[in-house]
């Protein structure tokens, strides 16, 4: 199911908030806790794939500059279960960290169940904490 997902912080001098499409296999009812988990699937199989695609393009680039390559620098060699990744979104939801909108909506319970359809809009938004 294609939706469109914006992030935004909140206070960043960027005022344009692009969509991305993301193709993420949806149910048609689902509950919050759920959406995150397929979201952060997403996200980090994109995040691997950009990870391979960087460090081939690098041993290219390697090649062209310096006429060699070196085999076994890894740009981030902790990598992260996707379990683990999940239980971080999640904690991260319940302390507040960042607000979740589905079609101008807030969702504010794991559990809330809702319905998404084709081309509807997610957005996330870091929610940042002032002190002084």
């Amino acid at each position: 199911m294609i939706v469109f997902v914006q992030q935004k912080s909140l206070g960043s001098k960027q005022e344009k908030i692009l969509k991305k499409e993301v193709d993420i296999p949806l149910p048609g009812s689902l509950s919050l806790r759920t959406f995150l988990s397929h979201f952060v699937q997403y996200e980090l199989n994109a995040f691997n794939q950009r990870l391979a695609d960087t460090h081939l393009l690098h041993n290219l680039e390697q090649i062209e500059t310096q006429g060699k390559i070196s085999f076994g620098d890894r740009i981030n060699s902790k990598s992260i279960s996707e379990s683990e990744a999940i239980n971080i979104v999640v904690q991260a939801f319940e302390d507040g960290l960042f607000a979740l909108f589905h079609n101008d909506y807030p969702l504010e319970d794991l559990d809330e169940s809702f319905k998404v359809k084709e081309h509807d809009n997610f957005s996330f938004i870091k929610l940042t904490f002032l002190s002084g």
